[in-house]
C-alpha cells in the first residue's frame, strides 16, 4: 500500500521533508544554541535539538521499516517521531533559562 521505493511517492516526499527539517533543528539546537523563528533558551534549545536527533533515527528508521514493506511498524516508528518532535518544540518554549 504505502511506497519508498519511488523518488515520486507522497510517503518518500514526507519522509524526506521530516528528515530534512529535523536536521535543521538539530543542528540549530545542538550547535548554534537557538532554535529558528523561535524564542527559546539555551537549555531548551539543546533539548530540542537532542529531541530532533531521536525524531530524525526514528524517520530513517521508520523509512527503513517501510522499505522492507513492514507497513506497521513504519506507521509506529513515524507517528512516536512526530510525537517527539511536537514534545521538543514544546519544551523549548517552556523551559527557562
Amino acid at each position: 500500500m504505502f511506497d519508498v521505493r519511488s523518488p515520486t511517492s507522497p510517503l518518500f516526499l514526507v519522509l524526506l521533508g521530516a528528515s530534512l527539517l529535523f536536521i535543521v533543528f538539530a543542528w540549530y539546537g545542538l550547535f548554534w544554541a537557538r532554535l529558528p523563528n523561535m524564542r527559546t533558551s539555551l537549555r531548551g534549545a539543546r533539548i530540542a535539538g537532542f529531541l530532533s536527533v531521536i525524531s530524525l533515527l526514528l524517520v530513517l528508521l521508520s523509512f527503513q521499516q517501510y522499505y522492507q514493506s513492514l507497513e506497521f511498524f513504519g506507521t509506529i516508528y513515524a507517528i512516536a517521531s512526530g510525537l517527539i518532535f511536537l514534545l521538543a518544540i514544546t519544551l523549548a518554549e517552556r523551559i527557562p533559562d
